[in-house]
């Protein structure tokens, strides 16, 4: 007994097809995880707009993508089962007058048998980390605060956010050096070597970073913005994915005026006129960072006004053409999408390499180590 020939055809058929398909579901489910992403990220913007409408102080709900994996899984498996043994039936029967010899005899064989189970299964998987951290979380505040029009002024936005510095002052705004101080004993006797990464004095220009500060009177009452000396990292100034960025500008003379003549030490540095090796760069919101994209209640919604995608829980709309621009408010959207991204990723790492901000600054750390014996290395 044999396997038909158009039945194995057909197994090999089904497999070349099943392995096929598999191929170009994996392709097809890496291009919806990307197009998936997208989404993600312009909902939660959306979201939080709308959030930082409903309470100027809430806080962003925010989650980053972390790994994205898509699974395909295709299988075939044929089964065919030939019998190789007969059934035989023997039979007899007895009558009522006697034994009456006689029988049956009964062959059967079983039928062959042939089948093909299949499985095609792919799977999905987002690995999210919500953003947890006070200091990146204050940083998204303040940008759904100035896109939402919350923040009056593009002064106030400079004055508020929590500028990225390292942990002390040092020319060029770089990381600030470390002290570290190791004690061993060698042959009976202490020897203590000290380390020192704090940078140099040069004879070359300084270059002094100021941003905007709030000034106010003696009662605590907002008086205006002056300026104060910062000390950021120069990874997070730099365009395009700074939100404080330094484009090389000077103040002005309206910037100098406005100084906070009670700040003595910045004072002097910015008019002594001994310092002339001094260069002086402020801090500005990134020219890409707009909030006139938006249309915010009481604004007159254009037609050519276009929906921000949402979870059902309204509808916001950006502008359209503005002048020559006819995606004018998505343009601006998406860019405050990234910028969303970058102040997320910022401020995670140690004072002294730039990770946190000038609130939460820390001293530098002084590590002595225990004294050992002779012939083995010190502890770190």
């Amino acid at each position: 007994m044999r396997i038909s020939f158009h039945r194995t055809s057909l197994i090999s058929i089904a497999s070349t097809a099943l392995v096929g398909c598999a191929s170009t579901q994996i392709n097809y489910n890496t291009l919806d995880i990307a197009s998936t992403y997208d989404q993600l990220i312009t909902k939660q913007v959306t979201y939080n707009i709308r959030k930082s409408i409903e309470s100027r102080y809430g806080l962003p709900a925010f989650v980053k993508v972390t790994a994205a994996t898509a699974t395909t899984q295709a299988s075939v498996t044929p089964t065919a089962s030939i019998p190789l043994s007969t059934g035989i039936t023997n039979t007899i029967q007895t009558g009522a007058t006697g034994l009456l010899s006689g029988g049956s005899r009964a062959t059967a064989r079983a039928a062959p048998g042939l089948g093909v189970s299949a499985t095609d299964q792919w799977v999905q998987t987002y690995t999210l980390t919500p953003v947890v951290d006070t200091d990146q979380l204050r940083r998204l505040r303040a940008l759904y605060q100035y896109v939402t029009r919350q923040l009056t002024s593009d002064a106030e936005f400079e004055s508020d956010y929590p500028l990225i510095e390292t942990g002390s002052s040092s020319a060029g705004g770089g990381a600030g050096g470390t002290k570290t101080t190791v004690s061993a004993s060698v042959d009976g006797k202490p020897v203590t070597v000290t380390v020192d990464t704090t940078p140099q004095k040069s004879n070359e220009s300084k270059t002094i970073y100021v941003r905007r500060q709030f000034i106010t009177d003696l009662n605590g009452n907002f008086k205006g913005y002056g300026w104060k000396e910062a000390t950021p990292d120069l990874t997070f100034v730099k365009p395009p994915g700074c939100i404080l960025c330094d484009y090389g500008n000077g103040l002005s003379q309206d910037d100098y005026d406005s100084i906070d003549y009670t700040n003595e030490k910045l004072y002097k540095k910015l008019f002594d006129e001994k310092k002339k090796r001094l260069t002086v760069h402020k801090l500005e919101k990134n020219v890409a960072l707009r909030n006139d994209w938006l249309c915010l209640s009481g604004d007159d919604v254009p037609a050519d006004a276009i929906a921000l995608p949402s979870n059902g829980d309204g509808t916001i709309y950006v502008k359209g053409r503005v002048g020559d621009d006819p995606q004018f408010g998505l343009k601006y959207f998406y860019e405050f999408a990234l910028f969303t991204e970058d102040a997320s990723s910022q401020g995670t790492g140690s004072p002294t390499s730039g990770g946190q901000s000038d609130g939460r600054k820390t001293s530098n750390v002084e590590r002595i180590s225990v004294p050992v014996a002779a012939g083995t290395l010190p502890a770190p």
